[in-house]
């Protein structure tokens, strides 16, 4: 399940710590994933939305940041994490929590949109391979 959601603001860094106050704020776990876990990463492209799982109900998170619902993909997605593998071993950088490697590579290589040259970009800046 996704929560896809419309910020006004610019798909940045500073938009994407804002997600994690708010997230850390509530007490969740969360990890960012896709092009905004790889711009954390290994930056190459710019990242066209904001994907993080997120542990329980998104409401208060979206309110906080005064998102509005969207239809289909939203420039924020928080997904409901479909096991609890998504939190396993996650990388940190600048602070913010991000799936392991090997999971973002194979999310990012099965996301239509650029995902493809985003991991090979991954594989060979983070992974050395």
């Amino acid at each position: 399940r996704v929560e896809a959601c419309f910020s006004a603001e610019r798909m940045t860094r500073k938009l994407v710590a804002e997600v994690a106050r708010a997230c850390h704020a509530e007490g969740r776990r969360y990890a960012f994933t896709l092009h905004s876990g790889a711009a954390l990463v290994a930056p190459s492209v710019r990242f066209p939305a904001i994907h993080c799982y997120l542990e329980g109900d998104p409401g208060p998170i979206v309110r906080s940041l005064g998102l509005r619902p969207a239809e289909g993909e939203g420039n924020v997605n928080l997904l409901e994490p479909y096991d609890e593998g998504v939190f396993y071993a996650p990388i940190t950088k600048g602070g913010l929590p991000i799936v392991c490697l090997p999971r973002l590579d194979v999310e990012l290589y099965h996301y239509e949109r650029r995902g493809r040259e985003q991991a090979a970009h991954l594989r060979r800046e983070a992974m050395g391979y």
